[in-house]
């Protein structure tokens, strides 16, 4: 469908979720396709992200930003390894 300058085409919007739900519903995925330690590992990287999320993690999935997921990778590096820092970011990239 055409549109004239200035004006968008409606969006579709995704029914809400929120960001422990799409995680949660993630990890349900992952448990049928990858070993029992990584399943294990990556519960392990989601759980330390919602945690430093707090109550955001209930909020909408479309309320997360880049800024949150660099501020959790910082907050996860001042605490475990710089191994464990990168694989909690490939988890939640795999994820989101």
């Amino acid at each position: 469908m055409a549109t004239r300058r200035g004006q968008t085409q409606p969006r579709h919007t995704l029914p809400f979720e929120t960001i422990r739900n799409w995680c949660k519903r993630w990890l349900e995925t992952k448990t049928l396709e990858a070993e029992p330690h990584t399943h294990e590992r990556s519960q392990t990287s989601l759980r330390r992200f919602l945690e430093f999320l707090g109550s955001k993690a209930d909020g909408d999935l479309d309320a997360l930003k880049v800024n949150d997921v660099l501020r959790s990778r910082d907050f996860v590096a001042q605490r475990f390894s710089a191994t464990n820092t990168n694989l909690d970011l490939k988890v939640l990239r795999a994820c989101l």
